[in-house]
């Protein structure tokens, strides 16, 4: 009876942690189903020179569908892996590919992140991300802040990178 008791117990305590752990796919699941717009600073380094660019816009998610990205002076629609750049007049449509095709894949993708990428914890907020598809991308780290993605840093294979960090209304 007594071993009885501690099995139950032992694998009560399993499953309580199990249900209330940290799981990288739920959170990006959440926003896969809802309509979100988040503000975000983008810096893009690159890889040889480590020259940085630093931009500033709106992402908006419109669920199961697509991601706009809207800057002061452009606008970047990924619909059903491609994009469509729009500058002024001129548009351009390109097959999505690199850092935006991660973002797709993370946010709207139609498979789960256990599916695309290796995960490997850092801490109890990091998690790093590595494809299991070929792809320019090397590595993806995603920081979270409770149940929420704060911020993306994607390296490719030339060691350029972009960081997103996230943030609520209003925009700075």
């Amino acid at each position: 009876m007594k071993k009885m008791l501690i099995v139950s117990l032992s694998l009560l305590v399993l499953f309580t942690t199990n249900a209330l752990g940290f799981d990288i796919n739920n959170i990006f699941n959440a926003y896969k189903h809802k309509n979100i717009e988040l503000c975000f600073k983008q810096v893009s380094i690159n890889g040889m020179t480590g020259q940085s660019i630093e931009r500033c816009g709106v992402m908006k998610i419109i669920a199961r569908k697509m991601m706009k990205f809207n800057y002061i002076d452009e606008k970047i629609i990924i619909d059903n892996f491609k994009a469509i750049d729009i500058k002024g007049n001129k548009k351009y449509a390109y097959k999505l590919s690199g850092f935006n095709k991660v973002l797709f894949n993370m946010f709207l993708g139609k498979k789960d992140i256990k599916e695309l990428f290796y995960k490997i914890k850092i801490n109890n907020s990091t998690y790093k991300l590595v494809p299991k598809y070929q792809s320019n991308i090397s590595s993806v780290y995603v920081h979270f802040l409770k149940d929420r993605v704060k911020k993306i840093k994607i390296v490719d294979i030339y060691a350029n990178k972009t960081i997103y960090t996230f943030y609520d209304f209003p925009c700075k």
